[in-house]
Formats: structure tokens, sequence, C-alpha cells
């Protein structure tokens, strides 16, 4: 027998369905001012780890001193990680520079051959183009690099938006100091703030979320950390330009899952000048890339995945790029990145719901 539903439930129902439209509404005009606090929070939870490493290990009994040396220990590993990566980076570029003067010096194009015409010709009429030729003639990367910033800070150095993105920067920052010093004392009173009637659920909500999410970014970190060292190796192999920066760049790409397919327009680009400096055409270098793209990702689908993310998400692809369209909408970049445990998160919250409802339903 069918569970009739009250005028009373129904109220209920609306008020609730109100509730999260409107809370969605909001999120999505204020995210420009939420998204600088709800990064600073995700920093400090992360970051918060290393300020007590410095209070009960380094015996640093100040809190703000503690914050203090934290930041400076990043910014030195940021620093060395930095002068480490720039020379190598520098140099794969300065490689590219003479494959691209090629390009735009060739009178023929054999490398095309085999393509579509249309293809070919809107790559030709690119490699012709007065303003690439100006642009690009007698330049090395380096100089190239720096034109662009020059030319761009000019341009906008002075715009509102520039100084809107300082602003939200200075206020993440000043965000993250104020939470890093008051987090001990927050982290065991928060709980204190929320009615005593909806305490226990809250209480455990915020810890399943706090848990996913801690699960799922260090795990999803290692995943791309190997697939970006996998797809620098499997691009050194075949000769690509760039390999390296290019692995790795594609590597962090997977910090959003399926965001590395965006990695085929510039891996189309670096073909493109690799097969300029051989003998060999287009179609077969960039076979090879995707050969490598495909290898990488039976290794990730078979082994990286299983093996590392292990059971921390069981969404369906589809469940999972919905999820990614609706919370990038909603908060950008940010929101694509917590889209995975956040809906993870909802769904076996919803699946709890159900089960509950079913065997209050047999109990009847």
């Amino acid at each position: 027998m069918s569970k009739k539903i009250t005028f009373d439930q129904l109220v209920r129902w609306i008020i609730v369905i109100l509730i999260i439209s409107g809370l969605l509404y909001l999120t999505n005009r204020l995210s420009g001012a939420l998204i600088p606090f709800f990064l600073a929070i995700f920093l400090a939870y992360y970051l918060n780890p290393l300020v007590l490493f410095f209070q009960n290990k380094l015996k640093i009994k100040k809190r703000g001193l503690a914050i203090l040396f934290s930041f400076v220990s990043i910014f030195i590993v940021l620093g060395s990680v930095f002068s480490i990566i720039y020379p190598l980076v520098s140099s794969e570029i300065a490689q590219l520079q003479p494959l691209t003067q090629k390009f735009l010096n060739s009178e023929s194009m054999k490398s095309l051959e085999g393509l579509p015409n249309v293809v070919e010709e809107y790559v030709l009429e690119f490699k012709d183009s007065p303003q690439i030729k100006e642009m690009l003639s007698g330049l090395d990367y380096q100089s190239i690099i720096a034109k662009v910033v020059d030319q761009s800070s000019a341009i906008v150095g002075g715009s509102l938006s520039v100084l809107m993105g300082l602003f939200g920067l200075f206020t993440m920052i000043l965000y993250l100091v104020f939470i890093l010093a008051d987090y001990p004392e927050f982290s065991k009173s928060w709980s204190n703030l929320i009615p005593i009637k909806f305490r226990a659920r809250s209480v455990k909500l915020i810890r399943d979320f706090q848990t996913g999410m801690d699960t799922y970014f260090k795990a999803q970190a290692m995943v791309a950390l190997c697939v970006g060292v996998l797809f620098a190796i499997g691009f050194s192999i075949i000769g690509l330009p760039m390999a390296i920066l290019f692995g790795l760049f594609v590597g962090a790409l997977n910090m959003v899952p399926y965001l590395q397919i965006f990695g085929l327009l510039p891996a189309a680009f670096l073909a493109l000048m690799q097969s300029v400096s051989s003998d060999n055409s287009f179609l077969f270098c960039f076979g090879l890339v995707l050969l490598i793209f495909a290898i990488v990702q039976i290794i990730q689908d078979s082994l990286l995945v299983p093996k590392i993310m292990g059971n921390v998400t069981s969404l369906n692809p589809a469940i999972i790029l919905l999820s990614l369209s609706i919370w990038g909408s909603l908060l950008g970049v940010i929101g694509m990145l917590i889209a995975i445990p956040v809906s993870n998160l909802i769904v076996s919250y919803y699946k709890a719901f159900i089960q509950q409802e079913d065997i209050a339903h047999q109990n009847e």
C-alpha cells in the first residue's frame, strides 16, 4: 500500500526546494566574493599540519610565528622548484624556436600530405599570415613571452579587472592568515554554532565531507603526478618537442577528470613542429601522440586509478561529467576541483536516505 503524502510534508519539501534554490542562486551571484574565502579554507586545511609541525616538532610556541615560518618554507620550496624547472623549460622552449622558424620559412608542406584540403589550406593560411610572420620572425620564444607579458601588462595594467584580481588575491591571503590563526579553536568549537537539534547530523556531514575531500585530493594528486611522468617519458621517446614540460602539463590537467583531452590541441601543434623537423608526415607524428595518450589512459584506468583511487569515487562517467559541468558553472575551476568528492558525498547520502525509506516502508 502506497504511503500518502500529507499537506505538511508537501509544504516542507517545497520549503527545502526553495532554500536549496536560493542557496544555489546566492552562490552563483556571490561566487566572486565566496571563492577567495573557500579557497582560503581549502588551503588552511592543508597548511595546518605544517603549522603544527613548526609548533610541536620545532617547539615554536607562538602560532603566529609558526604561520610565518610555514609561509617562508613554502616560498623557499616553490622558489627551489622554480629554479630547477625554469632552466629545463627555457631549454625546451629554445629548442622549439628553430622548428617554428623552419615551419614559417618552408615553401611547401609535405608533412601535411594526407590531410583534408580544408585543414591543409587553413594551416598554410596561418603560416603565410603577415601578422604571424611579423610576430615570430627574428624572435626567440623567450623574447615573445616577455613581449606578450609586457604588452598585456601595459594594456590591462590599469584596468578594474586586474585591480579586482589583485584585491581578491590579497583578500584570500588575509582570509588564510586569519583562518590559520584561529584554526585550533575553531576546529574544536565550530559544532557549538549549530543548533542541538541538527548538530549530530551536521557534524557527521562535515566529517564525511572532510574525509572525502582529503582522500580524493591526495589520491588524485598522486594519479596526476604519475600520469604526468608517463606522458613526459612517452613524449620524450617519440621525440616530441617540449616533451617533459608538455607531459607534466597534461598530467596536471588530470586533477580534473577528463580535462586532459584539451591537451590534444597543443599536442597537434607540437606534432606539426615535429613533422617539419623530420621526414615524417604530420599524420604519423600525431598518430604517435595519440598512441601515447591511449597507452597512458589505459595504464591510468587499469592500474593507477584502481590501485591509488580505490573506492574513493564510484560515480558513473555520465554523472562525473554532469557534476563537473554544474559545479564548474557555479564556482569555476574550484568547482570543477571539488565536483567529484562533493557529488560522491551527495550520492552516498541519497542512497542511504533511500535505503532508510525502503526499510521504514517494509516495516510498515
